[in-house]
């Protein structure tokens, strides 16, 4: 089958392996669509490190089951958390945080290949339109924001960010019926009327204003605009993880006693809610730009240079 291995920063290099083997309790899925997340973006240039090298990218996948057959044909996405069932995360229901589990994409060959497998219970059955398959990781992520601390509808909210994680959130916000919710946006953005439509688009942003901040730009040094601009006891969502360290001030947030949360992936309730938002038409994805699986290699570094939304890669 043909792969695309990470090798080290910047170097991507196809290579041709053997249908990988499954175990019982394990399928075999052709892949359909890849995206290229923050994260994937974050590994390719060197800032996100990774323990396994090298590997096969990809977590934001969607794909058909070839095996086992009992499941053959069905469309499904993947959980990118794969864990022991044992320890005492699993135990209580917190498996995404399993210390001994394998993460797809992360430390277990992912989605950017012919074929990938997966234990069946982390699939997900998926009846929609197939290419916006991809979107159901982040969106699932974004919905683990609201489980960790509850939202008042009348809070004033600052997304922080114009990437797909912060389109996404902003559409869920309004779902859920907040409508307080500025973007902070840079304004030579391509991408501000597209934000337009559920928010209100700022350029500047007002001190010790805001009851909660979402932090998803992909640079933690804007963990600081965040304290700035959230009131004190506010509460900060941090949602990227570039890799990289940050400089924070931290005193600035003692001193105004506000709460950050770090918020990572979704779980299976998280899955499915996500499925079914995205099915029915209440959260709409856009995918820029569509690369052929031979173009991969171009499709990380478009991602980088211009200012997309998503890209994705087909198979």
């Amino acid at each position: 089958m043909k792969t695309l291995f990470f090798i080290s920063p910047r170097k991507l290099i196809f290579e041709e392996k053997e249908i990988p083997d499954i175990n019982e309790g394990w399928a075999l899925v052709k892949t359909k669509y890849v995206g290229i997340c923050g994260t994937d973006k974050s590994i390719y240039v060197g800032n996100y490190h990774l323990k396994k090298l090298p590997i096969i990218l990809g977590h934001e996948v969607v794909g058909e089951v070839e095996k086992p057959e009992y499941l053959k044909g069905k469309i499904v996405v993947p959980e990118i958390n794969f864990a022991c069932k044992t320890c005492e995360y699993c135990k209580s229901s917190l498996y995404i945080h399993c210390p001994n589990r394998k993460t797809l994409g992360i430390d277990f060959n992912g989605g950017l290949a012919e074929y990938f497998i997966a234990p069946i219970e982390y699939l997900h059955y998926y009846p929609g339109e197939i290419s916006f398959g991809i979107f159901v990781e982040p969106l699932a992520a974004i919905l683990n924001l609201f489980s960790q601390y509850e939202i008042s509808p009348d809070n004033k909210i600052l997304v922080i960010g114009t990437g797909n994680i912060s389109y996404l959130l902003v559409q869920v916000l309004r779902y859920f019926s907040f409508n307080n919710i500025d973007v902070l946006a840079k304004r030579e953005s391509d991408k501000i009327k597209k934000f337009s439509k559920f928010s209100n688009v700022i350029f500047n942003f007002k001190e010790s204003y805001y009851d909660v901040a979402f932090e998803v730009s992909g640079n933690l040094e804007n963990v600081n605009i965040a304290i700035k601009a959230v009131k004190p006891r506010g509460v900060i969502h941090v949602k990227s993880t570039p890799g990289n360290l940050a400089q924070i001030n931290l005193t600035e947030m003692v001193i105004k006693e506000q709460k950050i949360i770090g918020t990572r992936c979704g779980n299976y309730k998280d899955f499915e809610e996500a499925i079914k938002l995205i099915v029915q038409g209440n959260i709409k994805p856009e995918l820029d730009k569509v690369y052929k699986f031979a173009d991969a290699i171009k499709a990380f570094e478009d991602s980088i240079s211009n200012d997309y939304l998503k890209v994705a890669i087909k198979f």
